[in-house]
């Protein structure tokens, strides 16, 4: 079934996905996300299975899953629980390796919340090991947009945990959306996500699973990055070296926000992470993904993440309008005009005005950072946010060709601007 390198990437982004995912709910994820490819889904869930029984713990781990579901969560624990010196109050959500609670002090000492993670209980030695690993790259992070290690140990049980900032807020792409963000709100937002990125860079840290998700924006307006579950260390990480050596790591990810070299397998850099920042980016400015692999067919699917580059944000927003004019007034009109108008009504503006602010430099901006050659991407997450700040301020970018007729226009729009908002202030 898998003879090309694209059917082989498709089967084994499948199968990573859904080995994250409890025995139980594989079937189900399969169907759901490739309902027309009953061959491939048979042989990933054949994948799975043989991985499985190759495993001579799986029996013992889905008997105690399956006690852990009536018990309590998979690690066995519930609401009033007391881990350390804080008590459990309720799962906020679970992931690949563990669960995510909300928890208070037990104490009395003082008020605190805090977000719990606990590795699931039946965790093998992989697993205990990258969740510490994830544990010390947490401790090695101090930056007000990344969400800060407090605590960690072990449950009496034996079951590693950490003690991470209770942030209170909606995933990014939510949170634009609720509060009605302008486009250069969005682009604010991203500028400064960016930075966090650069500063875990900086570090030797790759995070490898940027989206919408791992992204807490707080009531405040705050972006916080989550989850380093799957980061890994590159050479020239400043963390014990004998940590950095062993972070090889199963290869997981979020085919949708993965770059072309997750997609194929291959070693990440700093650039896999850019490129996903582009993809947040154009999400954020258009209101689409823009790469859906799991919606094709196998080689289509793998070459929309390693080498179809989506079209223009500009396009998207364009296309979307002419669709919706060419179905005016018929039954297929409804769904399109609908998911247009939320999309301008949540950015505060028209589908005209949209296209029209997302075409030349916004549209330079995602093609370079999205490239599927990663030296044809920004050099860094930093130098992407220099190149938002620029546009923000209306100084011309760097991912467009330097021409005097460009840069004149770029000074002279600037100049006018300021020139009005004078007249006004």
């Amino acid at each position: 079934m898998t003879d090309s390198p694209w059917e082989r990437a498709r089967a084994r982004a499948l199968f990573d996905a859904a080995a994250d995912l409890p025995a139980h709910d594989r079937r189900a994820y399969l169907e759901a996300t490739c309902p027309d490819e009953p061959a491939l889904r048979d042989e990933v869930l054949a994948l799975l299975a043989l991985s499985d029984d190759e495993d001579s713990d799986a029996p013992i781990r889905d008997a105690v899953a399956r006690i852990a579901e009536v018990v309590g969560g998979e690690d066995g624990l519930q609401g009033g629980q007391v881990i350390g010196p804080y008590r459990l109050d309720r799962e906020l959500g679970h992931g690949g390796m563990g669960t995510v609670y909300l928890a208070r002090r037990a104490d009395d000492e003082f008020q605190r919340a805090v977000a719990i993670k606990v590795i699931r209980g039946w965790a093998d030695d992989e697993m205990v090991r990258r969740f510490r690993i994830e544990r010390q790259i947490l401790a090695s992070l101090d930056h007000p947009n990344i969400g800060r290690l407090l605590d960690g140990g072990a449950t009496t049980a034996g079951l590693p945990y950490l003690v991470m900032e209770y942030v209170d807020g909606h995933p990014l792409a939510t949170y634009c959306d609720k509060n009605t963000l302008s486009v250069n709100e969005r682009i604010h937002l991203v500028e400064t996500l960016c930075r966090a990125v650069h500063y875990a860079h900086e570090r030797g840290i790759v995070h490898r699973d940027l989206k919408p998700s791992n992204v807490l924006v707080t009531v405040d307006g705050v972006p916080k990055l989550l989850d380093f579950g799957i980061a890994r260390l590159f050479d020239g990480g400043d963390i014990d070296g004998t940590i950095a050596a062993t972070v090889t790591g199963a290869r997981r990810m979020t085919p949708e926000y993965a770059s072309p070299e997750q997609a194929l397998g291959v070693p990440v850099t700093t650039a896999s992470d850019v490129y996903v920042l582009g993809l947040l980016l154009c999400e954020l400015l258009t209101g689409v993904r823009p790469q859906r692999p799991l919606a094709h067919g196998r080689e289509d699917a793998a070459r929309t993440v390693a080498e179809v580059t989506p079209p223009r944000s500009s396009d998207a927003i364009t296309r979307a309008r002419r669709a919706h004019e060419a179905t005016r007034g018929t039954q297929s009109a409804q769904p399109s005009s609908t998911g247009l108008a939320e999309t301008c009504v949540a950015r505060q503006t028209t589908p005209e005005r949209l296209a029209g602010q997302l075409s030349g430099d916004l549209d330079k901006i995602v093609i370079k950072a999205i490239s599927k050659e990663p030296d044809r991407r920004y050099s860094s997450a930093a130098a992407l946010a220099d190149d938002l700040r620029r546009y923000l301020d209306g100084e011309p970018v760097h991912a467009r060709s330097a021409s005097i007729t460009y840069i004149a226009r770029r000074r002279v729009a600037r100049h006018w601007k300021a020139a009005v908002a004078g007249r006004y202030t």
